[in-house]
C-alpha cells in the first residue's frame, strides 16, 4: 500500500524507538482521526522507503540486518491523507545480551521519573551512561580468569638492542606476554615473567632462550611501552594478549554489552548520578546497585560453569612438560 498524498491529518505524537533483540520497537500515542499508520525506514537518513503498514500504536521491524542503524519515521492516515512524518530517529537490532545507550538513557528517565524534565540534557545523559559503563567494566576485567574484554594479540618484531616497544593504542591491561621461541612456528611461544623495576639491571646479560622454553627476557610495562630485559636480538618476535580500553560511549545507537542484564549496574549508577545532580532522595537506587555489585561479584568469576577456574602453580607456565623450578639451570622461565 502506498503512502496518500499529505492531507489534513496530525502527526503521531510520542514517537519512540526502542532496539531490542534481532528487532527493533517503534511506539508513538494515538494521532486524531487516524486509521492507520505507515511506517519508513532509510540505511543513511536520506532516502527512505515504505516499510509498513499497521493500525496499533506499534511495530516491530525484524527485518533489519542485525547491528546495522537504521533510520525511521512515521506517518498517519485516515483513508484518504497521510501526515507530515515524524521526526526521524535511529535504531538497530542487536545480538543477545546487547543493548544500546539510547535503551539506557530512556530507562533511566523512566525509573527515575524524570521522562520529560529538561533538567538533563541527551548528551549530559549519554556522557552519565558511559561513565557508568566503565565502572562496570572495571569490575569485569577485575573478574580474574575470566575474559570478558580481550583484544586481537598485538605483537612486534624485534630490533637489535632495542629496550621499549610502544604498547597498542588502545591497551588498558596486560594478560600475557610471550615470545617466540622460532617465529614461523604458533606453537612455539613461551610465557615471559615480569621483572621488579629495581631489579631491571639484574638481567643485563645476552640476550638467549632455548628450544626447551627457557629464557631469561622478562618484561615490564613502562609509561607508553612495552620494556624488554635484556636489550633483544633482532627478529624475535614478542605477542602480547591484554584487555582494551572501555569504548567512550557518544551516540544513542552505540552499543552495550549487558553480558547477562548487567546492564542494571549501569541503570542503578546513572540514577544516583541523576537524583544526587537535583539533591533528591536516592537511597532506593544505592541499594540497587549494592544488589548488582554483589550478583555480579559471584557470577563473573564463573563463565566457565563446566570447568571453573583453579588455582595455578606458576612456575609450570610453558609446554606440556612443565618447567619446574624458577632458575635457568633448574628449567625456568627466568635466571633467579
Amino acid at each position: 500500500m502506498s503512502i496518500p498524498a499529505v492531507g489534513p491529518v496530525l502527526t503521531p505524537p510520542n514517537f519512540q524507538i526502542v532496539s531490542a533483540e534481532n528487532q527493533v520497537v517503534l511506539t508513538w500515542s494515538q494521532a486524531p482521526l487516524a486509521t492507520i499508520y505507515y511506517i519508513s525506514r532509510s540505511p543513511d537518513g536520506v532516502t527512505f522507503t515504505e516499510l509498513g503498514t499497521t493500525a496499533s500504536l506499534q511495530y516491530s521491524d525484524t527485518t533489519g540486518t542485525v547491528d546495522t542503524i537504521y533510520y525511521y519515521y512515521v506517518q498517519a492516515g485516515d483513508g484518504t491523507y497521510s501526515s507530515m512524518p515524524t521526526i526521524a530517529l535511529q535504531g538497530l537490532s542487536l545480538n543477545p545480551g546487547e543493548t544500546t545507550v539510547g535503551n539506557l538513557v530512556l530507562e533511566c528517565r523512566q525509573r527515575s521519573n524524570k521522562e520529560n524534565s529538561q533538567f538533563y540534557t541527551d548528551q549530559e545523559m549519554i556522557s552519565m551512561v558511559s561513565q557508568s559503563y566503565k565502572e562496570l567494566y572495571d569490575k569485569l576485567i577485575t573478574a580474574y580468569g575470566d575474559d570478558y574484554y580481550v583484544a586481537t594479540p598485538y605483537t612486534w618484531t624485534t630490533g637489535n638492542n632495542e629496550q621499549l616497544y610502544p604498547l597498542p593504542s588502545d591497551f588498558y591491561k596486560s594478560l600475557l606476554v610471550e615470545v617466540a621461541l622460532n617465529p614461523q612456528d604458533p606453537n612455539s611461544y613461551v610465557t615471559l615473567k615480569q621483572f621488579m623495576f629495581r631489579q631491571k639491571n639484574l638481567y643485563n646479560y645476552p640476550n638467549q632462550y632455548t628450544m626447551y622454553g627457557i629464557t631469561n627476557i622478562r618484561y615490564r610495562i613502562n609509561g607508553n611501552n612495552l620494556m624488554i630485559v635484556p636489550q633483544t636480538q633482532g627478529a624475535q618476535t614478542l605477542r602480547m594478549w591484554y584487555a582494551p580500553r572501555p569504548n567512550q560511549l557518544i551516540n544513542a545507537t552505540d552499543t552495550v554489552d549487558g553480558v547477562s542484564g548487567w546492564e542494571e549496574y549501569i541503570v542503578a549508577d546513572v540514577c544516583i548520578k541523576m537524583l544526587g545532580k537535583q539533591e533528591d532522595y536516592n537511597t532506593i537506587f544505592s541499594m540497587q546497585k549494592a544488589e548488582m555489585n554483589k550478583r555480579i561479584d559471584e557470577m563473573a568469576k564463573n563463565r566457565n560453569l563446566g570447568e571453573p577456574q583453579t588455582v595455578t602453580d606458576s612456575k609450570y607456565i610453558n609446554f606440556a612438560w612443565g618447567d619446574p623450578g624458577d632458575g635457568w639451570n633448574s628449567g625456568g622461565n627466568g635466571m633467579f
